[in-house]
């Protein structure tokens, strides 16, 4: 019981958290209309899932048009770190 109380006082303090920060939002517009895609262009970005950062991945073709789009996880090999994939030349 102890534990469902205090989820329920987590929900409770993440909706006034939302309320307030709804709040400070400015007057207007929020969405923008989607820019065109770029011609034989890669576009990534990376979000927060539930299970850890996604990517969304575009290829684009010569007119721009979507060639490959790709959404997955990001995969970390464990033998590998960001220091091996730099030139040491």
């Amino acid at each position: 019981m102890a534990r469902a109380m205090v989820r329920w006082l987590e929900a409770e303090r993440s909706l006034e958290f939302l309320d307030q920060e709804l709040a400070r939002l400015p007057a207007g517009e929020i969405h923008d209309a989607p820019r065109e895609s770029r011609p034989a262009a890669l576009a990534a970005a990376l979000v927060e899932g539930w299970r850890g950062e996604i990517v969304h991945a575009e290829v684009t073709d010569d007119r721009g048009e979507i060639r490959r789009y790709k959404i997955g996880p990001i995969a970390v090999s464990p033998t590998t770190s960001a220091s091996d994939s730099r030139s040491t030349s």
